[in-house]
Protein backbone atom coordinates (compact mmCIF):
# COMPACT_ATOMS: atom_id res chain seq x y z
CA UNK A 1 0.00 0.00 0.00
CA UNK A 2 1.39 3.29 -0.60
CA UNK A 3 2.08 6.27 1.45
CA UNK A 4 -0.98 8.48 0.04
CA UNK A 5 -3.07 5.45 0.15
CA UNK A 6 -2.48 5.46 4.10
CA UNK A 7 -2.61 8.70 4.46
CA UNK A 8 -5.98 8.76 2.59
CA UNK A 9 -7.36 6.36 4.67
CA UNK A 10 -6.62 7.92 8.28
CA UNK A 11 -8.15 10.82 7.04
CA UNK A 12 -11.67 8.86 6.25
CA UNK A 13 -10.70 7.15 9.87
CA UNK A 14 -10.50 10.80 11.19
CA UNK A 15 -13.80 12.02 9.40
CA UNK A 16 -15.36 8.79 10.43
CA UNK A 17 -14.85 9.42 13.72
CA UNK A 18 -15.68 12.95 14.03
CA UNK A 19 -19.17 11.78 12.18
CA UNK A 20 -19.33 9.03 14.98
CA UNK A 21 -19.56 12.13 17.88
CA UNK A 22 -21.33 14.31 15.98
CA UNK A 23 -24.35 11.24 15.75
CA UNK A 24 -23.52 10.69 19.63
CA UNK A 25 -24.71 14.52 20.15
CA UNK A 26 -27.97 13.64 19.18
CA UNK A 27 -28.69 10.95 22.01
CA UNK A 28 -31.96 12.08 22.63
CA UNK A 29 -33.13 11.65 19.12
CA UNK A 30 -33.08 8.13 18.36
CA UNK A 31 -31.78 5.43 20.51
CA UNK A 32 -29.08 4.14 18.04
CA UNK A 33 -27.79 7.64 18.74
CA UNK A 34 -27.35 7.43 22.21
CA UNK A 35 -25.66 3.73 21.76
CA UNK A 36 -22.73 5.83 20.23
CA UNK A 37 -22.99 8.32 23.01
CA UNK A 38 -21.52 5.78 25.55
CA UNK A 39 -18.65 5.38 23.15
CA UNK A 40 -17.80 8.87 23.18
CA UNK A 41 -14.78 8.91 24.74
CA UNK A 42 -12.92 6.06 22.88
CA UNK A 43 -13.93 7.79 19.60
CA UNK A 44 -12.37 11.34 21.25
CA UNK A 45 -9.33 9.13 22.17
CA UNK A 46 -8.63 7.16 18.60
CA UNK A 47 -8.89 11.22 17.20
CA UNK A 48 -6.95 12.65 19.29
CA UNK A 49 -3.89 10.31 18.29
CA UNK A 50 -5.04 10.87 14.53
CA UNK A 51 -4.81 14.75 15.16
CA UNK A 52 -1.12 15.33 14.74
CA UNK A 53 -0.89 13.46 11.41
CA UNK A 54 -4.05 15.35 10.16
CA UNK A 55 -1.82 18.73 11.43
CA UNK A 56 1.55 17.08 9.77
CA UNK A 57 -0.42 16.46 6.63
CA UNK A 58 -1.76 19.74 6.29
CA UNK A 59 -5.56 19.25 6.85
CA UNK A 60 -6.49 21.90 8.05
CA UNK A 61 -10.23 21.89 8.23
CA UNK A 62 -10.69 18.02 9.07
CA UNK A 63 -7.87 18.89 12.13
CA UNK A 64 -10.10 21.49 12.93
CA UNK A 65 -13.21 19.77 12.73
CA UNK A 66 -11.38 17.38 15.30
CA UNK A 67 -10.39 19.63 17.86
CA UNK A 68 -13.68 20.54 17.87
CA UNK A 69 -15.66 17.54 17.47
CA UNK A 70 -13.14 16.42 21.03
CA UNK A 71 -13.53 20.25 22.78
CA UNK A 72 -17.59 19.53 22.25
CA UNK A 73 -17.68 15.68 23.36
CA UNK A 74 -15.57 16.49 26.36
CA UNK A 75 -17.65 19.60 27.25
CA UNK A 76 -20.86 17.75 27.20
CA UNK A 77 -19.54 14.93 29.39
CA UNK A 78 -17.38 16.81 32.00
CA UNK A 79 -19.79 16.38 35.01
CA UNK A 80 -18.93 12.56 34.67
CA UNK A 81 -15.68 12.77 33.99
CA UNK A 82 -13.08 11.16 36.82
CA UNK A 83 -12.83 14.06 39.35
CA UNK A 84 -14.72 12.24 42.10
CA UNK A 85 -13.40 12.45 45.60
CA UNK A 86 -10.99 9.32 46.77
CA UNK A 87 -12.41 7.30 49.95
CA UNK A 88 -13.33 9.81 52.86
CA UNK A 89 -12.43 9.20 56.30
CA UNK A 90 -15.09 11.21 57.74
CA UNK A 91 -16.91 9.27 60.53
CA UNK A 92 -20.16 10.54 61.46
CA UNK A 93 -20.22 12.16 64.39
CA UNK A 94 -22.80 13.96 67.01
CA UNK A 95 -25.84 15.76 64.95
CA UNK A 96 -24.59 13.90 62.06
CA UNK A 97 -26.45 10.54 60.23
CA UNK A 98 -24.66 8.03 59.91
CA UNK A 99 -22.76 7.03 56.70
CA UNK A 100 -24.43 4.32 54.73
CA UNK A 101 -22.19 1.87 52.65
CA UNK A 102 -23.78 0.15 49.68
CA UNK A 103 -22.33 -1.95 47.13
CA UNK A 104 -24.00 -2.39 43.77
CA UNK A 105 -22.70 -5.56 41.53
CA UNK A 106 -23.39 -7.64 38.25
CA UNK A 107 -23.02 -10.62 39.74
CA UNK A 108 -22.33 -12.79 36.12
CA UNK A 109 -25.12 -15.05 35.64
CA UNK A 110 -22.58 -17.80 35.08
CA UNK A 111 -19.93 -17.05 37.06
CA UNK A 112 -17.65 -19.48 37.86
CA UNK A 113 -15.87 -18.15 40.75
CA UNK A 114 -19.09 -16.89 42.93
CA UNK A 115 -17.40 -17.16 46.19
CA UNK A 116 -14.51 -14.70 45.05
CA UNK A 117 -17.58 -12.68 44.35
CA UNK A 118 -18.56 -12.64 47.67
CA UNK A 119 -14.84 -11.64 48.78
CA UNK A 120 -14.62 -9.04 46.63
CA UNK A 121 -18.00 -7.25 48.04
CA UNK A 122 -16.99 -7.98 51.76
CA UNK A 123 -13.54 -5.90 51.60
CA UNK A 124 -16.48 -2.30 51.24
CA UNK A 125 -17.89 -3.82 54.69
CA UNK A 126 -21.11 -2.96 53.03
CA UNK A 127 -24.55 -1.93 54.46
CA UNK A 128 -26.53 -2.65 51.76
CA UNK A 129 -26.05 -4.38 48.68
CA UNK A 130 -27.93 -4.33 45.12
CA UNK A 131 -27.09 -7.29 42.90
CA UNK A 132 -27.90 -8.13 39.21
CA UNK A 133 -27.68 -11.33 37.79
CA UNK A 134 -28.25 -13.43 40.36
CA UNK A 135 -28.86 -16.99 39.28
CA UNK A 136 -28.79 -20.70 40.64
CA UNK A 137 -24.88 -20.56 40.39
CA UNK A 138 -24.42 -16.57 41.98
CA UNK A 139 -26.89 -17.17 44.71
CA UNK A 140 -24.39 -18.43 47.27
CA UNK A 141 -23.04 -14.82 47.51
CA UNK A 142 -26.39 -14.05 48.79
CA UNK A 143 -25.94 -16.84 51.07
CA UNK A 144 -22.53 -16.42 52.14
CA UNK A 145 -24.41 -12.61 53.57
CA UNK A 146 -27.21 -14.05 55.36
CA UNK A 147 -25.60 -14.11 58.32
CA UNK A 148 -24.86 -10.31 58.13
CA UNK A 149 -27.22 -8.93 55.88
CA UNK A 150 -30.15 -11.65 56.79
CA UNK A 151 -32.97 -8.87 55.33
CA UNK A 152 -32.92 -10.04 51.77
CA UNK A 153 -35.15 -9.87 48.68
CA UNK A 154 -34.44 -12.21 45.08
CA UNK A 155 -36.21 -12.44 42.55
CA UNK A 156 -36.62 -14.28 39.88
CA UNK A 157 -33.45 -16.37 38.58
CA UNK A 158 -33.81 -17.96 35.05
CA UNK A 159 -32.34 -16.79 32.30
CA UNK A 160 -29.24 -14.11 32.70
CA UNK A 161 -30.98 -14.08 36.34
CA UNK A 162 -32.49 -11.13 38.15
CA UNK A 163 -31.94 -8.73 40.27
CA UNK A 164 -31.59 -9.05 44.66
CA UNK A 165 -31.66 -6.23 47.82
CA UNK A 166 -29.52 -7.49 51.16
CA UNK A 167 -29.44 -5.44 53.60
CA UNK A 168 -28.25 -5.13 57.45
CA UNK A 169 -30.96 -3.07 58.41
CA UNK A 170 -34.73 -4.47 58.45
CA UNK A 171 -37.74 -4.22 55.71
CA UNK A 172 -39.85 -1.37 56.59
CA UNK A 173 -42.34 -4.01 55.76
CA UNK A 174 -43.21 -6.81 53.61
CA UNK A 175 -45.38 -4.86 51.62
CA UNK A 176 -42.83 -2.55 50.32
CA UNK A 177 -40.38 -5.56 48.60
CA UNK A 178 -41.65 -5.58 44.97
CA UNK A 179 -40.45 -7.33 42.20
CA UNK A 180 -41.07 -6.56 38.68
CA UNK A 181 -42.75 -8.93 36.44
CA UNK A 182 -39.44 -8.52 34.32
CA UNK A 183 -36.17 -9.53 35.30
CA UNK A 184 -34.66 -6.37 35.65
CA UNK A 185 -36.11 -4.31 38.62
CA UNK A 186 -36.37 -4.84 42.28
CA UNK A 187 -37.45 -2.08 45.36
CA UNK A 188 -38.16 -2.11 49.06
CA UNK A 189 -38.20 0.15 51.64
CA UNK A 190 -35.41 0.01 54.77
CA UNK A 191 -35.88 0.98 58.27
CA UNK A 192 -32.93 2.73 59.82
CA UNK A 193 -33.84 4.04 62.83
CA UNK A 194 -36.51 6.36 62.59
CA UNK A 195 -35.61 6.65 59.01
CA UNK A 196 -37.16 4.86 56.15
CA UNK A 197 -34.72 4.81 53.10
CA UNK A 198 -36.28 3.50 49.33
CA UNK A 199 -33.99 1.74 47.97
CA UNK A 200 -33.77 -0.10 44.07
CA UNK A 201 -31.80 -2.90 42.17
CA UNK A 202 -31.98 -2.44 38.15
CA UNK A 203 -30.66 -4.59 35.42
CA UNK A 204 -31.12 -2.69 32.30
CA UNK A 205 -31.13 -4.22 28.85
CA UNK A 206 -28.47 -3.67 26.20
CA UNK A 207 -28.59 -0.82 23.98
CA UNK A 208 -30.07 -0.33 20.79
CA UNK A 209 -30.44 -2.26 18.75
CA UNK A 210 -31.95 -4.17 21.60
CA UNK A 211 -34.68 -3.26 24.12
CA UNK A 212 -33.06 -1.35 26.55
CA UNK A 213 -35.68 2.20 25.34
CA UNK A 214 -38.55 -0.44 25.58
CA UNK A 215 -37.89 -1.74 29.17
CA UNK A 216 -37.22 1.65 30.75
CA UNK A 217 -40.61 2.94 29.21
CA UNK A 218 -42.07 -0.33 30.66
CA UNK A 219 -40.72 0.53 33.92
CA UNK A 220 -41.87 4.23 33.86
CA UNK A 221 -44.71 4.33 36.43
CA UNK A 222 -42.20 1.95 38.47
CA UNK A 223 -39.15 4.60 38.29
CA UNK A 224 -41.95 7.30 39.11
CA UNK A 225 -43.69 5.31 42.64
CA UNK A 226 -40.32 5.32 43.98
CA UNK A 227 -40.46 7.55 47.38
CA UNK A 228 -37.78 9.19 48.75
CA UNK A 229 -35.12 9.17 50.39
CA UNK A 230 -34.52 6.85 47.80
CA UNK A 231 -31.00 4.60 46.04
CA UNK A 232 -31.23 3.19 42.88
CA UNK A 233 -28.18 1.74 41.53
CA UNK A 234 -27.25 -1.10 39.47
CA UNK A 235 -26.09 -2.26 35.75
CA UNK A 236 -27.85 0.07 33.20
CA UNK A 237 -25.84 -1.07 30.28
CA UNK A 238 -25.46 2.55 29.57
CA UNK A 239 -22.95 5.78 29.96
CA UNK A 240 -23.79 7.71 32.99
CA UNK A 241 -24.21 10.67 30.56
CA UNK A 242 -26.72 8.33 28.21
CA UNK A 243 -30.37 9.39 27.36
CA UNK A 244 -30.98 5.87 28.68
CA UNK A 245 -29.23 6.65 32.57
CA UNK A 246 -30.72 10.58 32.51
CA UNK A 247 -34.48 9.39 31.12
CA UNK A 248 -34.43 7.19 34.54
CA UNK A 249 -32.65 9.62 36.55
CA UNK A 250 -35.78 12.26 35.30
CA UNK A 251 -38.66 9.23 36.15
CA UNK A 252 -37.16 8.04 39.50
CA UNK A 253 -36.62 12.33 40.55
CA UNK A 254 -33.05 11.47 41.70
CA UNK A 255 -29.45 12.26 40.52
CA UNK A 256 -27.33 10.52 38.62
CA UNK A 257 -23.43 10.27 40.68
CA UNK A 258 -20.97 12.33 39.24
CA UNK A 259 -17.69 11.38 38.85
CA UNK A 260 -17.00 8.29 35.87
CA UNK A 261 -15.68 5.08 37.31
CA UNK A 262 -15.14 2.46 34.68
CA UNK A 263 -17.03 -1.05 36.24
CA UNK A 264 -17.09 -3.37 33.08
CA UNK A 265 -14.54 -5.02 30.64
CA UNK A 266 -15.20 -7.98 27.83
CA UNK A 267 -13.90 -11.18 29.05
CA UNK A 268 -12.57 -12.18 25.69
CA UNK A 269 -8.90 -11.99 24.18
CA UNK A 270 -8.17 -10.84 27.80
CA UNK A 271 -9.26 -7.24 27.85
CA UNK A 272 -10.02 -7.61 31.47
CA UNK A 273 -6.66 -8.68 32.26
CA UNK A 274 -4.83 -6.19 30.14
CA UNK A 275 -6.57 -3.02 29.93
CA UNK A 276 -8.69 -3.70 32.91
CA UNK A 277 -12.64 -2.02 32.90
CA UNK A 278 -13.20 0.11 29.76
CA UNK A 279 -16.82 1.54 30.09
CA UNK A 280 -18.24 2.73 33.15
CA UNK A 281 -22.33 1.28 33.02
CA UNK A 282 -22.77 0.74 36.56
CA UNK A 283 -24.52 3.66 38.12
CA UNK A 284 -25.94 4.72 41.19
CA UNK A 285 -28.92 7.66 41.59
CA UNK A 286 -29.74 8.91 44.54
CA UNK A 287 -32.19 11.65 45.88
CA UNK A 288 -31.05 15.32 45.85
CA UNK A 289 -30.47 15.08 49.97
CA UNK A 290 -27.73 12.34 49.83
CA UNK A 291 -24.34 13.55 49.81
CA UNK A 292 -22.19 10.98 47.97
CA UNK A 293 -18.92 10.68 49.92
CA UNK A 294 -17.09 8.54 48.16
CA UNK A 295 -17.46 5.65 44.51
CA UNK A 296 -14.54 2.95 44.94
CA UNK A 297 -13.91 0.30 42.38
CA UNK A 298 -13.71 -3.15 44.57
CA UNK A 299 -11.32 -6.29 44.08
CA UNK A 300 -12.20 -8.31 40.90
CA UNK A 301 -14.91 -10.94 41.65
CA UNK A 302 -15.36 -12.95 38.36
CA UNK A 303 -17.65 -11.38 36.72
CA UNK A 304 -17.49 -9.30 33.24
CA UNK A 305 -18.45 -6.56 36.02
CA UNK A 306 -16.35 -5.10 39.02
CA UNK A 307 -18.36 -4.18 42.47
CA UNK A 308 -18.50 -0.66 43.47
CA UNK A 309 -18.76 0.69 46.79
CA UNK A 310 -20.72 4.03 47.35
CA UNK A 311 -20.38 6.16 50.67
CA UNK A 312 -23.64 7.77 51.12
CA UNK A 313 -25.12 10.24 53.63
CA UNK A 314 -28.92 11.59 53.87
CA UNK A 315 -28.50 15.31 55.30
CA UNK A 316 -30.91 16.35 57.80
Amino acid sequence: MTRSKIFKLLSAGSAGLIVLLAAGWLQNVHPAFDSLSHFRLHFSAALFCLLPILIMLRYWILGGAGIIAIALSLFLTAPYLPNFATMSSQASGSGQQPIIRLVQMNLRFNNKTPQRAADAIRLGNPDILLLQEVTEKTVVVLDAFLPTHPHQLACHRFGVGSVAIASRFPFADQESKYCAPTFGFASAQLRMGEQVLHVASFHSLWPWPFRQARQINYLSEHFKALRHPLVLAGDFNASPWSAAVQSVAEKSRTRVAKGMLMSWAPRQLAVKEWLGPILPIDQVMTSPRFKILSRTRLGDGGSDHFPILTQLQLSP
